[in-house]
């Protein structure tokens, strides 16, 4: 007999039902990771979480996005394809539809702003659970295995209430049809709650009097710069040359930084101020004029 079809059943593997004493069932979702879709991470929990600080505040392709607040989620899809045709003995399952979820976030303008960035990008999307685990899926590349999110298109969406407020904030994770097998290659481990960073603020320089400016969040316009104060150094401020500030001195009386030489300044990237243990912040790339008047 010529020709041959393989079956397919070996690589299953060996289903093991037995139920431990103590199994982990993924708790409700508390955050998100969001990351790009090629950005595959450590297997072990130990290199993954000592390197979270770093995913956040990079600009490579392993930087990451996490959205804290996640307040429910709703789910749509997901059910069991079967045709109502073509089958003997009635329908029978094919596969499963891709699902999307949208995540509730208690949140404000400023962040629907920030994730309506991501509107029909393709990502991946690692969850956290309310114990403190990180959810994702494995990846093999060059028959290594990483460690990856679940690859979803995104929306921001907006959706009205009954007029307790005015909308609920919604990211919407559209998931793959791959999803399927993603879930079955789902892995997990804890990184506890406290060490899930958050999510950067983007922050601008506002010029004040003469030689002077002040920190802002770029889209709240909050005054940060007594919180942090004297921690505020000259390398945090580059010119339009691209050269760091010679000095840049807190005046704790009057909340405002003094910045030489006089030119147009912007506030340093998150990995700069990270090393300065100002957390959570990035600059935004706008500059001020800090020698002239506002």
């Amino acid at each position: 007999m010529l020709g041959s079809i393989k079956s397919n059943c070996g690589a299953m593997g060996t289903p093991y039902t037995g139920i431990g004493s103590c199994p982990k069932k993924e708790g409700k979702v508390s955050a998100l990771l969001i990351t790009g879709k090629n950005a595959l991470y450590p297997m072990e929990s130990e290199d993954f979480v000592s390197g979270l600080s770093g995913y956040v505040t990079t600009a490579d392709a392993l930087k990451m996005y996490p959205i804290k607040g996640v307040v429910g989620m709703t789910i749509n899809g997901g059910e069991v394809n079967a045709p109502d045709l073509g089958t003997y003995g009635g329908p029978v399952p094919t596969n499963l539809t891709a699902k999307n979820i949208a995540y509730q976030v208690d949140a404000g303008d400023c962040l629907y702003k920030e994730i309506s960035k991501f509107n029909k990008r393709k990502m991946r999307v690692l969850r956290v659970d309310d114990e403190g685990f990180v959810y994702g899926t494995v990846v093999v590349r060059d028959g290594k295995n990483y460690f990856a999110g679940f690859e979803a298109t995104l929306y921001a969406v907006r959706t009205p209430t009954d007029g307790s407020t005015a909308y609920n904030l919604s990211l919407y994770a559209y998931y793959t049809p791959s999803n399927e097998s993603e879930e079955k290659n789902m892995h997990a481990f804890e990184v506890g709650l406290p060490n899930v960073p958050d999510g950067l603020i983007g922050v601008a320089l506002k010029a004040g009097a003469t030689g002077t400016a002040s920190v802002v969040t770029a889209c709240g316009g909050e005054d940060i710069t007594a919180e942090y104060g004297d921690k505020w150094k000259a390398n945090m401020f580059i010119n339009d040359s691209g050269t760091a500030a010679t000095t840049a001195t807190f005046d704790s009386a009057a909340g405002l930084l003094s910045i030489a030489p006089a030119g147009k300044y912007r506030v340093a990237s998150a990995s700069v101020l990270e090393a300065g243990d100002i957390l959570g912040l990035d600059g935004v790339g706008e500059y001020a004029d800090v020698s002239a008047s506002a």
